[in-house]
């Protein structure tokens, strides 16, 4: 979800998460150097942002999606049981 900081009721909300929740994590993607998020000490909080090496901006929606998101296409079962099987027909061919 996109969202600029700029909203002091949804900022508290994120506060109060990060206050009663010890096991909440938050990511930033992008610099927002004057978010108040962004100037808290909290090993919870992640900041994500710069360039790749080909010039794109690592926390840009397509990139995240394109780099960082796992494709849900090679995680069905048919492909997991290909791999499964392929391996299995490797090992009994080499005998490990």
């Amino acid at each position: 979800m996109g969202y600029s900081f700029s909203d002091e009721h949804l900022n508290n909300i994120i506060y109060q998460s990060l206050a009663s929740n010890s096991s909440i994590s938050v990511v930033i993607f992008g610099k927002y150097e004057d978010c108040p998020l962004s100037k808290i000490n909290d090993n919870r909080i992640y900041r994500i942002f710069g360039e790749s090496e080909t010039g794109e901006n690592i926390h840009y929606f397509e990139s995240i999606v394109n780099k960082l998101l796992p494709d849900l296409d090679e995680n069905k079962e048919k492909s997991l049981l290909e791999e499964f099987v392929k391996e299995l027909t490797k090992s009994a061919v080499t005998g490990a």
